[in-house]
C-alpha cells in the first residue's frame, strides 16, 4: 500500500461548507442582530409591530446587499459542483492507495510560499520508482468525454493539468535549490464519474483516462530515467518541508515510513542486480575465464542513515574532516552547505 500524505478533496469540501453554509448564515446572524434594535425601540410591545418592523429590516438588508445576496447565491448553487469534485477526488484516492509501498501520494497539496498558503493546489501528486505524476480529478454527470479539439471543458482540463504539471516542475527545482531540476513529471487527467468513456486518451502530454485505468497506468508507465529510492524520498522530503505545520506534525510519521520503505526498496533492487551479476558470473553462464562472484556490500549502519537532508532535502554528500577533533574521519555532509548554509551532517566514524 502507498504511503499517503494529506486528505483528499480537503480544498473542495471546505469551499463547499463555505458557500453552502458559512455564507447564508452570517447573513441571517446581520438581520437577526439588527432586528432586535428596531423592534425594542419602535414597537413597544405590539405584536403587529413586531412582524412589521421585521419584513421592513429584512427588505431594507436585501436592498442594500443584493449585489452580495446574488452572489451568495450563485455560490449556493455551484457548491454542489465543490461537492462532487471532492467525491471525485476521494475516489482517485482511494485508487492511488492501492499502490505499492516504493510510491508516496500527496493529496489535495497547497505549499506554503512566501509565508502564506499558495492560491494554488494540486489534486494528488504520485512519486515513485518510475517518476512523479501530477494527477488531476474530474467528476461529471455525463459519462462520455469528448475530445479537446471539441469541447471547451476538456480543453480547459486539459490545459489546467498541463500547467499545474510545468509549474510543478519549477518548484521542484526551486525548492531543491537546482538539485532536482531534470526530473520529468508525467500529467495525467482523470475522469472520475461512473462508466467514464474518453474519446480521446492522448491529449499531447497529457494522458487523458477514467478512473479504473489510474493506478495501472501509473504503476505501469516507462520512463527514460528512473528514479533511485534516494531521489524519490529526496523530492517527497522537499515537498514535505513546503506543507503547513500542522501538516508536517500530523503526517511526519508516514513521510518517515516512506524513508524506511525507500531504503528496503533500494536494499531489494541492489540484492537483485547482484543475484542478476551472479548468474551471469557464474561458471555456468560465464563467457570470460576466471569470472568471479560479485558480492554485495552493504552499511551496518545503514538503517539510521537519512535518505536525504531531513532539514532541507539536500543531497548527502560524503566527505572527510579536515581539522578539529574529527580530522581525517569520514561524514555525510548537505549538499546545500554553501548554498542555504544548510549544517546538517551524520558522521560515519566513531
Amino acid at each position: 500500500m502507498a504511503v499517503i500524505i494529506g486528505y483528499p478533496g480537503e480544498s473542495a469540501r471546505k469551499t463547499w461548507f463555505v458557500d453552502l453554509f458559512a455564507t447564508p448564515v452570517i447573513a441571517l446572524v446581520v438581520v437577526l442582530l439588527i432586528s432586535p434594535i428596531f423592534v425594542f425601540a419602535f414597537s413597544r410591545g405590539n405584536p403587529a409591530c413586531v412582524v412589521l418592523e421585521i419584513v421592513v429590516v429584512s427588505a431594507i438588508c436585501l436592498y442594500i446587499w443584493r449585489d452580495d445576496y446574488r452572489e451568495m447565491i450563485a455560490a449556493m448553487r455551484g457548491a454542489t459542483n465543490w461537492a462532487k469534485g471532492a467525491d471525485g477526488e476521494a475516489r482517485a484516492g482511494a485508487a492511488l492507495a492501492s499502490l505499492p509501498d516504493s510510491y508516496i501520494v500527496f493529496h489535495d497539496f497547497n505549499p506554503v510560499v512566501g509565508g502564506a498558503v499558495a492560491k494554488w493546489n494540486v489534486d494528488h501528486i504520485v512519486i515513485g520508482p518510475n517518476g512523479m505524476f501530477v494527477v488531476e480529478t474530474k467528476n461529471y454527470s455525463q459519462s462520455r468525454v469528448t475530445p479537446a479539439s471539441k469541447n471547451s471543458f476538456t480543453r480547459r482540463n486539459v490545459a489546467q493539468t498541463r500547467r499545474n504539471s510545468l509549474m510543478f516542475k519549477d518548484k521542484i527545482k526551486v525548492w531543491s535549490a537546482g538539485v532536482l531540476g531534470d526530473v520529468f513529471v508525467v500529467p495525467i487527467l482523470v475522469y472520475t464519474q461512473e462508466s467514464a468513456f474518453i474519446e480521446n486518451t492522448n491529449e499531447g502530454d497529457v494522458r487523458v483516462i477514467p478512473l479504473k485505468w489510474l493506478a495501472t497506468q501509473i504503476a505501469n508507465h516507462k520512463t527514460r530515467r528512473e528514479l533511485n529510492p534516494d531521489e524519490a524520498y529526496r523530492i517527497a522530503n522537499v515537498m514535505f518541508q513546503q506543507m503547513e505545520p500542522y501538516q508536517m506534525d500530523a503526517y511526519r510519521a508516514e513521510l518517515d515510513r516512506y524513508g524506511t520503505e525507500s531504503r528496503r526498496f533500494k536494499l531489494e533492487r541492489a540484492k537483485a542486480r547482484s543475484s542478476s551479476s551472479d548468474s551471469d558470473n557464474s561458471p555456468e553462464n560465464s563467457t570470460q575465464p576466471g569470472a568471479e562472484q560479485s558480492e554485495l556490500s552493504v552499511d551496518p549502519s545503514g538503517t539510521d542513515i537519512p535518505a536525504a537532508c531531513p532539514n532541507c532535502g539536500g543531497v548527502l554528500v560524503e566527505r572527510i574532516a579536515r581539522k578539529g577533533p574529527r580530522a581525517g574521519k569520514r561524514f555525510l555532509g548537505c549538499a546545500n552547505y554553501q548554498s542555504k548554509g544548510c549544517k546538517f551532517l551524520v558522521n560515519l566514524e566513531d
